[in-house]
């Protein structure tokens, strides 16, 4: 709740670097992932935003609207080139972040979404949350209405 993110050092048992995610309005962090090459830091949080920052600098390289709920899940894609979030509007969102004021691909799933994920090779995502399914979707259709298989028959809600 203190608007803050700390990158912890394994070595060194303690934080080697604190992000100030937001002084001015603190939110509480909802979605966190780093890229795999550890340079950056995905942020999601209750006030509906996404934000990436540099991991050693701390600071903000770009944000990202368009949730209408808060933001349950964030993660970069395996090479940094999308960013997939989910929130409690019921959608996840794949984002550019070479055109973080361009328009997200929107899948949507119908019910909370509590998970979302790319597949290994960043060609699907994965859309999990509160109505017990899993959806997943061919990201380079551009036609996201309808996903490409529905994993039914869990019986409570379901994360990736």
């Amino acid at each position: 709740a203190e608007g803050t993110v700390r990158v912890w050092g394994v070595a060194e048992e303690q934080p080697i670097h604190t992000i100030e995610v937001d002084k001015l309005l603190p939110k509480r962090i909802s979605a966190l992932d780093i890229n795999n090459a550890g340079k950056f830091v995905l942020v999601g949080d209750w006030g509906y935003r996404v934000k990436v920052y540099d991991v050693v600098k701390g600071t903000e390289l770009m944000s990202m609207a368009g949730h209408e709920g808060k933001v349950t899940s964030g993660h970069f894609e395996k090479q940094s080139k999308y960013i997939i979030t989910g929130g409690e509007d019921k959608v996840a969102r794949m984002w550019d972040p070479r055109n973080p004021g361009g328009k997200a691909m929107v899948f949507p799933l119908g019910d909370e979404v509590l998970d979302c994920c790319f597949s290994p090779d960043g060609k699907g995502v994965l859309v999990a949350g509160c109505n017990n399914e899993m959806w997943l979707y061919d990201v380079r259709k551009n036609k996201n209405e309808t996903p490409l298989f529905k994993f039914t028959g869990h019986k409570d809600w379901v994360n990736c």
